[in-house]
């Protein structure tokens, strides 16, 4: 059976990811605009097969996310935040071990 001292850090440790995956999410939203807006560029000029004319902003902007570069951006965002969704149950779960054992020691 682990210690209270090593349940403390495996909720620190679950914490840490925690806020590491927060940032990076916040990174992705930072860096969404220009990703996309790179990428509607990208598609800006080509044929549009429904119309056989070029792309406009507008048309170009309604099927970005076919676009590979934004796509695996997107990709990487669900992925970040799939990982914080984890860490954060990975915490309250260690949280609930430390309380646990708290309890169980009478000293909670």
């Amino acid at each position: 059976m682990a210690t209270i001292n090593e349940l403390i850090e495996r909720f620190t440790a679950a914490h840490e990811a925690y806020v590491d995956f927060t940032v990076q999410e916040m990174e992705c939203d930072d860096h969404k605009p220009v990703v996309k807006h790179t990428a509607i560029m990208s598609i800006l000029g080509t044929e549009n097969v429904a119309t056989k004319k070029p792309h406009t902003y507008s048309s170009a902007e309604a099927i970005v996310e076919t676009d590979a570069g934004y796509a695996e951006f997107l990709k990487k965002r669900r992925d970040v935040i799939a990982s914080k969704m984890k860490a954060r149950g990975d915490m309250e779960a260690a949280a609930f071990r430390v309380r646990a054992a708290l309890a169980l020691k009478g000293e909670a």
